[in-house]
């Protein structure tokens, strides 16, 4: 219960699955020291398809990677695609899909464009695919590093930085579960989109394999429900919204150059009612809009 499943358990043949303890609604611990989440329910139908028990192993973000690198776990729960990570991490077809957004203290006023930061100081979650993107992307802009979501939250609110980035799903899950709705707040815009995958070191091809065929044969209907129950918000359902990576066919590099460009200039006419047209406001509306 306190330490975590190891190869050292030993009680039987099942896979060990990598989980973060502290990613809500994705996976994390409940107050009962059982693990919880979106993930976790995907995992458990996916056991029932497969035949294949799965134990979990919770820790940090860090060392769940690292536990998959050294045998310690079989499969690796749900993570972002690098072209770092593939180099020893073999993916799954695509699991789920987030998007991260910039938080900040509620009265602050903080740019949308992450490369306009400036002076200002941006939190990111370390060793994923968020802080690896922004250093790529935009390299001037000043980061700090912190180990669980919390530890971004506890910085944000001392003071410490004037923003941070995380993925929406888990930030609303926090701050609902810290009481700071109000208090800290998001820009609109939805950044790095990512698709989530499954991951297994590389040379476990008899496992992907199994692993790919097992998923694809849980019922949509099934993962709808098992989405509906740790994303409260409609609005906020990758699967419940019908916006599976078939229907919207963008290619990794496709995605890849999106993630590069977070803020995309678009040419309009002002005045051409009721296809585009500025309002009072300045604010482009119409079908084109």
């Amino acid at each position: 219960r306190w330490i975590g499943e190891t190869r050292d358990a030993g009680r039987d043949d099942s896979l060990i699955v990598a989980i973060d303890r502290s990613y809500p609604p994705f996976t994390f611990m409940n107050v009962q020291g059982q693990p919880a989440g979106l993930f976790i329910d995907l995992w458990r139908a996916w056991s029932k398809k497969s035949g294949h028990k799965v134990r979990f192993r919770p820790s940090n973000w860090t060392e769940t990677l690292q536990s998959l690198k050294a045998g310690e776990a079989d499969i690796h729960s749900g993570l972002s695609y690098s072209d770092k990570r593939a180099e020893w991490i073999d993916f799954s077809s695509q699991i789920y899909q987030t998007a991260s957004r910039i938080y900040h203290r509620n009265g602050d006023t903080v740019p949308a464009d992450i490369g306009a930061f400036g002076n200002r100081t941006l939190a990111v979650w370390q060793g994923t695919f968020q802080e690896s993107e922004i250093r790529r992307l935009f390299p001037k802009t000043e980061l700090k590093a912190y180990p669980t979501s919390k530890a971004m939250v506890d910085a944000l609110l001392r003071g410490d930085v004037d923003a941070l980035i995380q993925e929406d799903l888990v930030m609303e899950a926090m701050l609902n579960d810290m009481g700071l709705q109000g208090r800290i707040v998001a820009r609109a815009e939805r950044l790095l989109i990512s698709t989530i995958h499954a991951g297994v070191a590389k040379g476990k091809n008899a496992l992907l394999k199994d692993l790919n065929a097992s998923m694809a044969l849980i019922a949509k209907s099934d993962i709808e429900k098992i989405e509906t129950r740790w994303i409260t918000n409609p609005d906020n359902r990758f699967y419940g919204n019908g916006m599976t990576d078939a229907e919207v066919g963008l290619t990794r590099r496709e995605r890849a150059w999106l993630n590069s460009h977070p803020l995309i200039q678009l040419g309009s006419d002002g005045a051409w009612a009721p296809y585009e047209y500025l309002d009072k406001d300045g604010v482009l509306r119409g079908l084109s809009a």
